[in-house]
C-alpha cells in the first residue's frame, strides 16, 4: 500500500510530494511442526475425525472418543462412520454436498453413540482432494 501526502514545509502548488510506504514483513514464524499439530487434534475440545469417502474412519480424537462412549480410539476407528449416523441418508447428504462444494457447516444431525443412545450433533466438515480432483479424506 502506498500513501501520498503533500510536504508540509514546501510552498503549496510546488508539486513535490512524499511517498511512505507500508510493506508487510516477511513471515519470520516457522510453521507449525507436525507434533504441535498432533498435540492441537488431540488436545481439542470439540471431536475431531478423518475419514475417507467409503466410511473408513482414519483418525479421531479423543474428545470424539468420550463423546460417542467407545472404551477406546481404536474400537471407535473399527467401526464405519455411516454406522455411526442414526440416519444414514445424513452421510449420503454430506457427501453430495461436500462434493458440490468442499466444506459443510452447521449441520445438525444424530449420531449414535456405543452403548445405543443417540446423541444432537453439529458437524462442520471440509473435504481434502487427491490430485485427481477426488475427495480423499474428509
Amino acid at each position: 500500500m502506498a500513501q501520498v501526502q503533500p510536504v508540509q514545509d514546501r510552498p503549496s502548488g510546488a508539486g513535490v510530494a512524499e511517498t511512505t510506504k507500508t510493506l508487510r514483513k516477511p513471515r519470520t514464524a516457522p510453521l507449525p511442526r507436525a507434533a504441535d499439530l498432533v498435540s492441537a487434534f488431540g488436545g481439542a475440545p470439540v471431536g475431531l475425525f478423518r475419514t475417507r469417502s467409503d466410511g473408513t474412519l482414519l483418525d479421531a480424537n479423543p474428545t470424539l472418543v468420550r463423546l460417542l462412549g467407545y472404551p477406546s480410539r481404536a474400537a471407535l476407528l473399527a467401526i464405519n462412520a455411516r454406522d455411526l449416523y442414526v440416519h444414514p441418508e445424513d452421510r449420503d447428504r454430506t457427501l453430495t454436498r461436500l462434493n458440490a462444494s468442499d466444506s459443510l457447516h452447521d449441520a445438525e444431525m444424530q449420531l449414535r453413540r456405543a452403548d445405543g443412545q443417540t446423541i444432537w450433533v453439529t458437524e462442520h466438515v471440509r473435504a481434502v482432494r487427491d490430485a485427481d480432483g477426488r475427495m480423499a479424506v474428509i
